[in-house]
């Protein structure tokens, strides 16, 4: 994918220091951004955009919110195999270690939270319910917050790059977004599958989203100990991930339509075959 420390890119000559080549060419020669879209590429799924965009398309909700959650239980033990398969990682980090820092970091909590919803005293489970809203923006709020603490980890790392690098790789990623919605979406309507249009949008959303809560916790405990800092390896994934919030959304209304025309045509298709039984009868 890439060599050296340029990543292939040395054979690139613009006469213009500040043209866009030139910017992401700067930028993609760090090694690691080149390691942070391998790390985005080993990442399970996000749970909650995968859910929402489904469901707003009228896409298979249900499939959509198992993929998302069953992708998350397992993505926590074999993310951190593939991305050690495929990188070396400074410090020389171990699969025990990343896995321990991932439990206290991700796998406590849910649990606690888990036991605490399920199994915890009556009154707390009841007032849980009605601070749901404040709850769901306190939930915001931290990863907002986790989001802001990777840019600033970045930046004090004195790594040199700029707003305008940050642009041209947020385009840079639209583009391959909107390649892998077009495959995902040829895959998943393949007639072998045997998908319907509702079980193809939720395999869509759930191919190409990728998870910002557990991916920047997983990278912080693999490179936290690296040089250049934790931050700079995390600037594709939350590029990503509020890019991918609003291409997905400019899908949602063309999917929807979608969706309801395959509803009209197997419609039409049942009352013509009813029509002709009918006919038969008489």
């Amino acid at each position: 994918l890439y060599g050296g420390s340029t990543c292939g890119l040395d054979f690139i000559d613009v006469s213009k220091e500040d043209s866009i080549v030139s910017r992401l060419s700067a930028l993609l020669s760090y090694l690691e951004i080149a390691d942070g879209f391998c790390v985005l590429g080993c990442l399970p799924m996000t749970i909650n955009m995968c859910y929402v965009l489904t469901s707003s398309a009228n896409g298979n909700d249900s499939a959509a919110l198992f993929n998302a959650t069953f992708g998350n239980i397992i993505g926590i033990f074999v993310s951190p195999v593939l991305i050690l398969g495929m990188l070396s990682v400074q410090g020389g980090v171990s699969y025990a270690e990343v896995i321990l820092k991932l439990t206290y970091k991700v796998v406590v909590p849910l649990v606690a939270g888990q036991l605490l919803l399920n199994f915890g005293p009556e009154g707390f489970r009841q007032w849980l319910l009605t601070v749901k809203k404040e709850m769901k923006l306190s939930q915001e709020f931290m990863l907002s917050l986790v989001v802001y603490a990777s840019f600033c980890n970045t930046f004090a790392a004195d790594v040199d790059t700029s707003a305008a690098s940050i642009i041209i790789v947020g385009l840079f990623i639209v583009v391959i977004q909107c390649s892998m919605f077009a495959a995902a979406w040829w895959f998943y309507t393949l007639p072998f599958l045997g998908f319907d249009v509702k079980d193809s949008i939720a395999g869509m959303f759930c191919s190409v989203h990728k998870t910002m809560a557990l991916g920047v916790p997983m990278i912080s405990s693999m490179y936290e100990d690296s040089d250049a800092g934790s931050g700079i390896y995390t600037i594709p994934l939350l590029v990503y991930h509020p890019m991918l919030a609003i291409t997905g959304s400019i899908l949602v209304p063309r999917l929807k339509a979608i969706v309801e025309a395959a509803a009209e045509t197997e419609g039409a298709a049942g009352k013509g075959a009813f029509a002709s039984v009918s006919g038969e009868g008489n």
